[in-house]
């Protein structure tokens, strides 16, 4: 989700990502998810929320809707 304020940009991203990565990993993946976005909007606000993958077999269960910032 993108909104601007004036001139400034808001990314809110949520990514699934798999519940056996490491912390590590996880923060390796979401970091090259920021960077490609930074990229693609110079000087945005990104921020990036990570949601475990439900096991196999599992229905995901549906994220509530970010709540707009004021």
């Amino acid at each position: 989700k993108t909104r601007t304020a004036g001139l400034s940009t808001f990314i809110l991203a949520h990514i699934v990502l798999d519940g056996a990565l490491s912390l590590r990993a996880a923060h390796a993946v979401t970091e090259g998810v920021e960077q490609a976005l930074l990229h693609a909007y110079p000087g945005a606000e990104v921020i990036i929320h990570q949601d475990p993958a439900p096991p196999q077999g599992e229905e995901p269960t549906a994220a509530a809707p970010p709540t707009p910032a004021p």
